[in-house]
């Protein structure tokens, strides 16, 4: 039996992925607090940050976890008051103990997929979401 592959990865590279993936999380945690602490209480509700309005949704909460949605929403400009919104089918995990953010699709949560390399591609995206949105905001001050 060769014990250096397990579940198709090299022993080496999982390693490696499952670090990077790890640091990933810590990067995506500052950079999402960073968001928060910069306004009120976005609980259930929309915040700005900059010129981007953004929806908070709070799923669950408790001492150690918040379990939430997060995403953009635009405002109609030709009909007054309504509002319309993305939704990415993105579910965030806070570990407020562990300091990390962790994003899963909605198809990871249900079937409780556990490839890193899927694991790795949405959580390198919300990075990239979270620092456009932070670079957008600097660049409108």
């Amino acid at each position: 039996m060769d014990t250096a592959r397990i579940d198709g990865f090299s022993r080496g590279k999982s390693t490696i992925s499952f670090n990077y993936l790890m640091h990933l999380y810590e990067i995506n945690y500052n950079l999402f607090t960073n968001l928060i602490t910069k306004n009120k209480k976005p609980l259930n509700n929309f915040f700005m940050f900059g010129s981007t309005s953004i929806r908070y949704e709070l799923i669950s909460s408790s001492k150690y976890t918040n379990i939430f949605k997060c995403y953009f929403e635009y405002k109609n400009t030709t009909h007054g008051n309504n509002c319309y919104s993305i939704k990415p089918h993105i579910i965030f995990i806070l570990y407020k103990d562990a300091a990390l953010l962790e994003a899963k699709s909605l198809n990871q949560s249900r079937f409780f997929s556990s490839d890193i390399n899927e694991k790795l591609k949405i959580n390198l995206k919300v990075f990239y979401w979270l620092k456009n949105i932070i670079k957008k905001s600097y660049k409108n001050h």
